[in-house]
C-alpha cells in the first residue's frame, strides 16, 4: 500500500500555513495531533515542520472591572511573568468637601499596606490609586493569567466596597469642582 505524500498532517499542515501565514492554531493542532496550546507566546512551523515558540517580551492590557479600568503591564523575569497592575479609583475628597471622608480613606490607604504585594495609594494630584504586582509562573496561558487576576480581584473587593463606602459620604465633584 503507498502513501500519498499529500495526505500526510504535515502537508495539511503546510497547506493551512500558507494560507494564514502568521501563525495557524488549525496547523499547529494537525501537527501535534491535538488542540493547539494556547500560550502567550507566538507560535510558528518551520518548512521542514518543526515548531518553534518565541516568547513575547511584554504583553499590555486593560480591562474595566465594577466601573475601574485596570492597566497591566507585564515582561518576563526567567520563569516568571510580573505582571504590574494599576487603576485610578477616583479622586480624594477635599478636606472641605468631608474632612471624615477624607481622613478615613487616608487611614485605608494606609491600612491597605497588610495587602501583601497589592496597596492603595494616593497620587500626587491626590488620585486614590491601586497598584500590585501579580507573578505568573510558566506556562504563561491565558488562563492562568485570567486566575491571577481573578484572585486579585477577590482579595481587592473588600478594599474597594470600603472605598466606595467612604467616597459616597463625599459630594461628587464636576471639573475639579465641589
Amino acid at each position: 500500500m503507498t502513501t500519498d505524500a499529500r495526505a500526510t498532517p504535515l502537508h495539511w499542515a503546510k497547506m493551512a500555513l500558507d494560507s494564514h501565514p502568521a501563525s495557524s492554531p488549525k496547523a499547529i493542532g494537525l501537527l501535534t495531533g491535538g488542540e493547539p496550546p494556547m500560550l502567550l507566546d507566538t507560535i510558528a512551523v518551520d518548512p521542514d515542520g518543526s515548531i518553534r515558540r518565541f516568547a513575547k517580551p511584554r504583553i499590555a492590557f486593560a480591562f474595566d472591572c465594577q466601573g475601574v479600568t485596570f492597566n497591566v503591564d507585564g515582561h518576563r523575569d526567567g520563569d516568571v511573568l510580573v505582571m504590574a497592575l494599576r487603576a485610578d479609583l477616583g479622586p480624594l475628597p477635599f478636606s472641605a468637601e468631608s474632612v471624615q471622608a477624607r481622613h478615613a480613606i487616608q487611614d485605608l490607604v494606609s491600612q491597605s499596606l497588610v495587602m501583601g504585594s497589592s496597596h492603595l495609594s494616593i497620587g500626587p494630584e491626590q488620585m486614590i490609586q491601586v497598584k500590585s504586582r501579580i507573578d505568573v509562573h510558566q506556562p504563561f496561558s491565558p488562563i492562568e493569567v485570567l486566575t491571577a487576576i481573578t484572585a486579585f480581584l477577590l482579595d481587592l473587593k473588600p478594599w474597594l466596597d470600603q472605598l466606595a463606602a467612604l467616597l459616597s459620604k463625599a459630594p461628587l465633584r464636576t471639573n475639579g469642582q465641589a
